[in-house]
């Protein structure tokens, strides 16, 4: 209400044009209701603000707003610009932009905790046919980023610009097979499906968005929840909470069996990481790995939503 009032007081007074415009953004960003949305985008198009008002205008239309005659003008004057398959990005995506944009109020404290495992990815999850396996991968073939794969290049690209790290690429023709899928070893394979395949399978825009959401898949903290079925990383989780965590209860409950396979994942980890892990389970109350895994989706979107800068496909592509 404060923010309503101070618009309507400074609406017409010069030098506030800066101001108004991020009382705005503020406002639409807050109720993300159609009306403080428009309001918004017409201050973007009166500002000349080519990709925000085009953005903006396409979160109205979502919303339910039909756009009058200037609004369609604007669209047909600011259309989107289709970038070249090998066309670098101009910047990346910094620790703070990562941790303002990318980053899930829900990753705590799951996303410390697997980046923190992660580091020692190479003697939990390094046999790909058992990856390939675990996660359903059938009949993958390894190609190059500098090969012919339009949907290769591109990758590169849009991993560059989200800091991803170093990634093997598949691709698989077998149908049903997801578009682009990430799997949980060590370097993370990145798998694309056989829309990807086809010259014409994919528009650009859908492609960028899926590309980036596996590119922050990959990410330390993300690829452990992302690259393997939730049942695994569930298990995981709880092993993690058994040996270095509050679990000890719990413990005391669980099979010979499952006792067996929780000690192979301790053994296998330095003594180091033994420490690290314990000290990051120090004082957590529980562990909610279905909730983590909510959060890896919901940042992998904005990570598409981010490279793609289309609202309308990042919402009719998103997962959920």
């Amino acid at each position: 209400a404060a923010r309503r009032s101070l618009l309507k007081i400074w609406d017409k007074e010069p030098g506030k044009e800066s101001t108004l415009l991020e009382f705005r953004r503020e406002l639409a960003a807050d109720t993300i209701s159609c009306d403080d949305v428009i309001n918004y985008a017409h201050a973007l198009m009166a500002a000349e603000d080519a990709d925000g008002g085009r953005s903006t205008l396409e979160l109205a239309a979502v919303l339910g707003h039909e756009h009058d005659k200037n609004e369609v003008s604007f669209l047909a004057r600011h259309t989107a610009r289709v970038m070249a398959d090998d066309e670098a990005y101009d910047a990346g995506v910094s620790n703070s932009t990562r941790a303002t944009l990318l980053s899930d109020p829900d990753d705590a404290p799951l996303a410390a905790i697997c980046s923190s495992l992660w580091k020692h990815a190479a003697l939990l999850w390094s046999d790909v046919d058992e990856a390939f396996a675990r996660s359903n991968v059938r009949e993958a073939t390894r190609v190059t980023a500098t090969g012919k794969l339009r949907a290769a290049a591109v990758f590169t690209r849009v991993a560059r610009a989200l800091n991803a790290p170093a990634t093997i690429l598949y691709t698989t023709a077998v149908e049903g097979a997801p578009d682009v899928q990430v799997v949980c070893v060590s370097p993370p394979i990145v798998v694309f499906g056989s829309r990807l395949l086809e010259k014409d399978g994919i528009s650009d825009l859908e492609m960028r968005f899926r590309l980036a959401r596996a590119a922050e898949q990959a990410h330390p903290a993300r690829i452990i929840a992302a690259g393997q079925p939730a049942a695994d990383f569930e298990e995981l989780i709880g092993t993690l909470w058994r040996v270095f965590g509050d679990g000890d209860s719990e413990a005391a409950e669980i099979g010979e069996e499952q006792h067996k396979r929780d000690e192979q994942i301790r053994q296998k980890l330095p003594v180091r990481a033994r420490a690290e892990l314990e000290e990051l389970l120090t004082g957590v109350a529980s562990l909610d790995p279905v909730r983590f895994r909510q959060a890896c989706e919901r940042s992998a979107d904005r990570a598409g939503l981010l490279i793609g800068g289309d609202v309308d496909t990042a919402i009719r592509h998103s997962p959920d």
